[in-house]
Order: structure tokens, then sequence, then C-alpha cells
């Protein structure tokens, strides 16, 4: 069967908690697998448009009880995640941080000792990180070697970050969530199991989506991954968009509903790397490809987007004066009367989220 543009977008956002928001960020946050946040307040957003009535500082019980944790996963970018989803970081990534090793230029034996060191206390922060790198790795004058030295104690399972505005600065040791002896049990889990448990949980959330997508978001290497693909492909049902195979998992509800498509009316203010934009290798399907360029830049950054229904309508940014947000829209599309109401309404609740005021609101067309 060939699907639709608008079909695909329906099903992506609908799937992607947009539409059918989520109950709670911990949901959110496991199925999406993990929000990228580098940017730890575009992160929160992604949050905010996903989950039932979200208030200013509604996520900060989740951050303290270690619910929610930041994390380096996938495409070794930094990530809110579930908890639990450690787990499958540690199994997938962990193994492979050959990168991160070449970088630090040490032999196993001396990481080994610096992770040892780092496990000496339970509270760290960036300023004390930053000391130890210099110390273990005089041999590296690079600005962002302590930022290497975290990502790799991330996918030993030794270190994560605490969720903070505007990045984290406080880092504690995994056993302060996962015990040694749950520990001892990743190591002695399956890596291909993890896998394609992995990709049918991508496909669950992100599909309809290629082995090209999953790739795409998961930033691994086809040979790595195509053994698991080739063991979960029974219980994917396969279609067509833009004459490749595309993949659902079996019996998908929001397939069944495809033609009570409830999504036209959905105006998203989106954060800059929101899931919806990072998840895809294919960039056809969002817009006109000749707006690309507005929401793809250079060096993987992705712009803020106006959703309204089954488009993306433009990007935006904010700029603070004093309290207030102001909104700036670069449009894609000639929008009514009726969509700027909605999207002053989003704007208004996104600003009550982010304890400021409600500023200007202005518009222009892309070039």
């Amino acid at each position: 069967m060939n699907l639709t543009r608008e079909q695909i977008f329906y099903l992506r956002i609908s799937k992607s908690g947009l539409s059918e928001p989520f109950d709670c960020p911990l949901s959110c946050a496991k199925n999406l697998l993990g929000i990228q946040s580098q940017a730890q307040q575009f992160g929160e957003i992604s949050i905010f448009n996903r989950v039932k009535n979200l208030k200013e500082g509604g996520l900060t019980s989740f951050f303290k009880n270690k619910n929610l944790i930041k994390l380096w996963g996938q495409r070794m970018t930094v990530h809110t995640y579930h908890k639990d989803d450690w787990r499958f970081i540690y199994k997938i990534y962990g193994g492979g941080s050959d990168r991160l090793e070449s970088f630090l230029k040490s032999d196993n034996k001396h990481l080994q000792t610096v992770l040892k060191k780092i496990e000496s206390k339970d509270i760290w922060n960036k300023k004390e990180l930053q000391l130890l790198a210099k110390e273990k790795f005089p041999h590296i004058t690079h600005f962002y070697l302590d930022t290497v030295l975290i990502m790799y104690a991330c996918y030993k399972g030794v270190l994560f970050a605490v969720p903070e505005r505007p990045y984290s600065k406080t880092f504690l040791l995994r056993k302060q969530i996962v015990s040694d002896k749950e520990f001892k049990t990743w190591n002695a889990e399956n890596k291909e199991d993890i896998m394609a448990d992995l990709m049918l949980r991508y496909f669950a959330c992100y599909g309809p989506a290629s082995f090209k997508d999953f790739l795409h978001w998961s930033g691994l290497r086809k040979m790595d991954a195509a053994k698991s693909f080739e063991k979960i492909k029974n219980g994917l049902e396969e279609f067509t968009f833009n004459k490749t195979s595309v993949y659902l998992t079996k019996k998908d509800k929001h397939f069944a509903d495809l033609k009570k498509s409830g999504v036209k009316n959905v105006i998203k203010l989106l954060g800059k790397f929101d899931p919806l934009f990072v998840a895809y290798s294919d960039k056809t399907w969002a817009m006109d490809t000749k707006h690309n360029k507005h929401v793809w830049r250079p060096a993987a950054h992705v712009e803020a987007v106006l959703l309204i229904g089954t488009e993306a309508a433009g990007t935006w940014l904010y700029e603070m004066k004093g309290n207030n947000m102001n909104f700036n829209f670069n449009l894609f599309k000639t929008i009514t009367a009726e969509d700027k109401l909605k999207i002053k309404k989003e704007a208004s609740l996104l600003c009550a989220f982010m304890g400021k005021n409600l500023g200007l609101l202005s518009y222009k067309k892309a070039k």
C-alpha cells in the first residue's frame, strides 16, 4: 500500500504525542526513546508539547527524584531519558566507544583508572570534571576534553547528568539510580535482543519509517543493525512512501483510524531539535523541499518549527525583553487570522510553562 504525505504526517504526529498527548513526562520520554536536550529549555519544550496540562515547574519533581536523567546517547548527542533507558544506551553504545577512546589517546588500563576515580565520589560538578580531565589527559588541549570524558563515562554506565537550565552542571554516579546488582544484569543481556527491542519501540513511536530512518535516528551503521532488523520484520507492516519501504508495527491502532484524522486543527510551537524532525533521514515528508534549508541547518542544527495541521508552516525563535518572550515567525505559507489567534494562545501557554510573560508576535515570509 502506498501512503500519501498527509497520511505519513498524520501517523507521525499522532504516534509521537503531538495530537494525542502522553499522560505524564515519564511516558513521554519513554515512548520517544529520549529527547535531544543539549539546550535544556528546548528539551523541556518538546515534553511540554506532548504532555497534558504541563505547568511551570511540572518537570522539577521528575528531575529531583532522578526518574528523568540526561545522558549522551544516540548520535553522540545529549538527551533527556527515562532512567530505565540507560540500559539500552549502555548495551548498544557502551561497548563501541572507540571514537571517544581514540580521542582520549589512552589505553584501556588508564581509562579504567580514570573511571574508578570518578566512581570514588558520589557527586561531581562541571568544574571538577574539567580539572580531572586536564589532570588525567594532559597531552590533550582540546576545549571540549571534559565533555568527551563525561560522554565516555555515560556510555560506560558510570555517570549521568542532572537536567538543569541552561545546561547540566551536576553529575551523579549510576549507583544512585541503578544498583550494582542490577547493573550486572545489563552486562548479561544479549545485545541483539536489546537492539531488536529498541527497533520495535522506534517503529512503534516514529513509524511509518524506513530502516534508513532508523539508522539516521540511532546513529548506527547498517552492518550493526541489519541482523536485528531482519529479526523483527515479522512484527512490522510494510508500506511504500516515495518508492521507499516504510514500516509500522503490526495492528497499529493509529493506522486503523487513519481516516479519522484529528490533527488538522493541531497547532504547536515545536522547539529546536524536536523529536519529529530529528527522527528521519528522509526530508521530503514535512514540507516543500525548498524550505528544508530553513529547518535543517549546517552542523546538524534543527530549527524550531511552527506546526499547523499536517504541515510545517514555518520556523520561529524567541527573544527575551525583561520577563517578556517575543516570538518571531518565519513563514513558509500564508496563514489565516484564525491560525494567528491559535498561535497566540499556544505562545501564551508556552510562556506560562517557561515562567515568562507573552510579549510581541511578529510574522514575515521566509525567503
